[in-house]
């Protein structure tokens, strides 16, 4: 039988749960969005891509002309990852 304590544990978690996903899908929402607003000027393939891939995978940050060309992008998905 669960106590007071342990139920509001439990819905605690999975509002923090909620909370944390919708922040994070709000966030990269934002980032694609900001994504095709800096399009006016032309990028090299590879950096493309890790603008691109930056929502599923944490190698292209790596990619120093990622930060050099998007870095409000390049902050933004390290606050989101």
């Amino acid at each position: 039988m669960l106590t007071l304590a342990l139920l509001a544990s439990r819905v605690g978690t999975a509002m923090a749960f909620l909370a944390q996903i919708t922040f994070t899908a709000s966030v990269w929402q934002t980032y694609d969005q900001k994504i095709w607003r800096h399009m006016d000027k032309p990028l090299k393939m590879a950096t493309l891509n890790d603008i691109f891939g930056a929502q599923s995978s944490m190698m292209s940050y790596l990619n120093v002309d990622f930060l050099k060309t998007f870095p409000l992008g390049y902050f933004m998905g390290l606050f989101a990852w």
